[in-house]
């Protein structure tokens, strides 16, 4: 039995010793065959590019069935599941297939528009499956009909009391005889978003009119959907595309907030003059300021105004018995002089009165602090968007005849 046993355990390491060898000659030949992530070396930064498109970019006289999209490496889904935003819309239903190197967008709502030029916004729509770099600001675009429309509209979008830009809002434009509830009816016919600056362009368009409407849009469909209250922002005329040789100014759009929750006491008087500050503030308003009738309001931590003041000429004055902390100031320009701040009404068509926030107030104890704040520079007009700051994407891949013309 002992004999056995040594031969049987013999013959178990010789036969272990043939199958590792077997696979070690296995793994040899075929090294593909257990892949690995290669490990070291620096970390892969470059977003995915397009080498390839169906139709191709800039193509006219084409309206396609389905989209193919090449890329230089292999992609997966990025936001939006990969959907592109497209001005106008593609028809229906849309969905994208991946396969190694390429991508395939779908839509079952039928044929496109006729004589439309059709621009898709596919930055962030698709991701490198190493590191999750994502595609860069980029459009792809071509024309159903016998040219490129190359038309634009640009603008920049602000919160009406803060004067601070609204980012990832809708824009769209609809057929300017379109009803107020758009938004709630289907789709605009051309779309962008804000951006981090408030600023949105809209690119490939056709000669107008048009409405222009700005919303919340929390989930990104382009849309209200029934039961949504979004904030408003809108041009109150309709407005007509231009030409990109024309640099004048386009849209400066206000968003008014959905209600005021403002409450107002003054400061106390009852404090000791040991234990709060005092605090000089220096007002200068504007030729621009004056004429908007300003009211400037001083607000405590919580938000609570606790000073207001209608401003017809420089001001210079001190305050006592102040807490000790910070506040802030802003300003609101009170259009129909009523002496408070309206928020306007998108459906009765009233714009919200606009406002701006001002510099930060300081008071410590037992000591005098200065604030100075020259109006001039809360209302001086922003930078006009740059054609090129586009939120879709659609002016990344512009021809270079058109880049020409700008």
């Amino acid at each position: 039995m002992h004999h056995f046993s040594s031969t049987f355990e013999l013959v178990r390491i010789r036969s272990t010793i043939l199958i590792i060898a077997a696979a070690a000659g296995f793994i040899a030949l075929h090294g593909c065959a257990l892949p690995a992530a290669p490990t070291g070396g620096p970390k892969d930064e470059t977003p995915p590019q397009i080498t390839q498109s169906e139709p191709a970019h800039t193509q006219v006289r084409v309206s396609p069935q389905e989209i193919s999209i090449q890329f230089n490496e292999f992609v997966a889904l990025g936001s939006n599941g990969g959907r592109p935003i497209s001005s106008p819309p593609l028809p229906g239903t849309v969905r994208v297939t991946l396969q190694g190197k390429s991508a395939r967008i779908r839509w079952d709502g039928g044929p496109l528009l006729p004589d439309a030029t059709y621009s898709l916004a596919l930055g962030g729509c698709f991701k490198d499956i190493t590191e999750g770099n994502l595609l860069p600001a980029t459009a792809l675009v071509f024309a159903t009909g016998n040219q490129l429309d190359s038309l634009y509209w640009a603008g920049r979008l602000h919160d009406a009391r803060s004067g601070k830009p609204l980012a990832d809002w809708a824009v769209g434009l609809w057929p300017a005889d379109a009803p107020d509830s758009a938004a709630y009816l289907g789709l605009p016919r051309y779309t962008s978003r804000t951006d981090d600056d408030g600023r949105f362009a809209l690119n490939y368009l056709p000669a107008g009119p048009f409405r222009l409407l700005a919303f919340e849009d929390a989930d990104g469909n382009s849309k209200v959907n029934q039961g949504e209250k979004p904030r408003w922002a809108w041009e109150a005329n309709p407005i007509a595309p231009r030409s990109t040789q024309d640099s004048s100014e386009t849209s400066s759009l206000w968003a008014g907030p959905l209600a005021l929750a403002d409450s107002s006491a003054p400061w106390s008087n009852s404090m000791d003059p040991e234990k709060s500050g005092t605090v000089r503030l220096k007002l200068t308003p504007s030729p621009t300021t004056l004429a908007g009738h300003p009211v400037v309001e001083w607000t405590d931590a919580a938000g609570v105004v606790r000073w207001t003041r209608r401003l017809s000429v420089p001001l210079d004055t001190v305050f006592s018995n102040i807490a000790p902390g910070r506040s802030s100031l802003r300003v609101y320009l009170d259009r129909n002089q009523d002496g408070t701040y309206s928020p306007g009404d998108f459906w009765l068509g009233q714009q919200p009165e606009r406002g701006w926030d001002g510099p930060t107030v300081e008071a410590k104890a037992n000591w005098e602090t200065e604030t100075v704040w020259d109006l001039n520079e809360a209302v001086s007009t922003p930078e006009r968007p740059a054609k090129k700051a586009a939120s879709d994407g659609s002016r990344a891949g512009i021809p270079d005849a058109l880049r020409r013309r700008r």
